[in-house]
């Protein structure tokens, strides 16, 4: 279900307890000079808002000084979009799905509102949520979908490394166009502490993804964007395919989180069977290579583009028992056939001798023609159940029928000399 910005939680993100610590701080009274400036201009539009646990109200234009109580903030909304604060080293990334371990450096930016609110001493200090996106959105070919997180916590406007206990937890709620976020709400009862993991979930998105930020004070919030890294996919890939060179499968190669207006250079490599071409055009219609199979054994392929997160599916070469089974009695029928149709027919083993050859001259036929000449129908017949090993089927028969009346005429002109 997709996430609104108009989440029902919004409300329940303001609903906190206050500290019992916190209870017996005195009410403080801060000068419209003592305030940082840009809640200063807010004061100046009528835009400051106090925030108790009950309300929410803005403060008159003309206020000379607000005076606040425990359990009581004032907040500003300050822009409208984040501001860059600084940048920092993530630890090395371990994750299967992302690559070999490697860091990271993410930028820090500050979403912009600003609070003012006690601590647990019974301080007034000045705080703001910042926003660290964390690499933005990769696809999971596995499950079809766009994943990333990104972290959300608290910081000390003056001292951003300093931690702070506050009297009462901030909540903020999220939303947006994603189609999963989790949590889709959050309280934060420390300024400076570690950061909060944001997962999103997104089916089908274009170049970035829009999150909404909500506060409790102001029901429009702020906008971030997540980047989406373009991958490559392998379109449905057959996750077996009769192995030794029997089979030949088209792999159609797609791209996702990206509107591409022109084509790209794709690589492709198989470590097993072989590829070709091994490097394609790929528009915004995909494009697509061929994978024969060698020898018994499961080929990982690999597709590779620059700029985008490459592609890769097993493929299982399995023993080409259905490749057999369909030559080899396709051989014995056309014998069968063809013996029924001689003018002049033996007993015993001669007829015996003309099936087993009439099998091995179909098989024979087939397994030229397949592997060696490099035809193969299900290129031409994708999605008909068993159209390859039907093909081989017949062309077995046809060569058991048609080798065997050559085999005879051979034999009746030697017997005619």
């Amino acid at each position: 279900m997709r996430v609104t910005t108009w989440c029902p939680l919004m409300l329940a993100a303001g609903l906190v307890a206050l500290d019992p610590g916190a209870a017996h701080a005195q009410a403080r009274s801060i000068q419209r000079q003592q305030l940082p400036r840009p809640l200063r201009e807010q004061l100046d539009r009528g835009r400051l808002i106090k925030l108790s646990s009950g309300a929410a109200a803005a403060v008159a234009a003309t206020t000379s000084a607000i005076v606040i109580r425990p359990g009581e903030w004032i907040a500003g909304k300050t822009g409208e979009s984040p501001v860059f604060r600084r940048t920092e080293v993530a630890p090395p990334d371990t994750g299967a799905s992302r690559g070999p371990a490697s860091e990271r450096v993410d930028s820090v930016f500050a979403i912009p509102f600003t609070y003012i609110g006690f601590d647990k001493n019974g301080n007034t200090p000045t705080y703001e949520p910042i926003f660290i996106p964390q690499g933005g959105l990769r696809y999971l070919e596995a499950r079809g979908l766009f994943e990333g997180s990104f972290l959300i916590g608290l910081q000390l406007a003056d001292a951003p490394g300093e931690e702070r206990q506050l009297a009462r937890s901030i909540g903020m709620t999220f939303g947006g166009d994603a189609d999963s976020i989790a949590p889709t709400t959050l309280q934060f009862a420390r300024a400076g502490g570690p950061e909060e993991r944001v997962t999103v979930v997104a089916r089908s998105v274009r170049d970035s993804l829009r999150v909404q930020i909500i506060p409790r004070f102001d029901p429009k919030g702020a906008t971030v964007w997540l980047a989406v890294r373009p991958a490559l996919t392998f379109e449905t890939p057959p996750k077996s395919m009769q192995g030794y060179g029997v089979e030949l499968h088209p792999l159609r190669i797609g791209i996702r989180g990206i509107d591409l207006h022109d084509s790209i250079t794709v690589s492709v490599s198989s470590d097993h069977g072989s590829i070709t071409p091994d490097e394609i055009r790929v528009g915004p219609s995909g494009g697509s290579v061929r994978l024969r199979s060698d020898g018994h054994a499961v080929a990982t392929v690999q597709a590779v583009a620059s700029g985008f997160q490459p592609a890769e599916t097993m493929v299982d070469f399995a023993l080409p028992w259905r490749f057999a089974v369909a030559s080899l009695s396709g051989g014995t029928l056309g014998a069968l056939y063809a013996e029924l149709r001689r003018r002049r027919r033996r007993a015993g083993s001669a007829a015996v001798w003309r099936r087993i050859a009439g099998a091995i001259l179909g098989a024979v036929l087939a397994t030229v023609i397949y592997v060696g000449l490099n035809v193969n129908l299900l290129m031409t017949a994708v999605g008909v159940p068993l159209a390859n090993d039907l093909a081989v089927f017949a062309f077995s028969a046809l060569g058991a029928m048609f080798g065997l009346k050559a085999l005879s005429a051979a034999g009746g002109k030697a017997d005619g000399h």
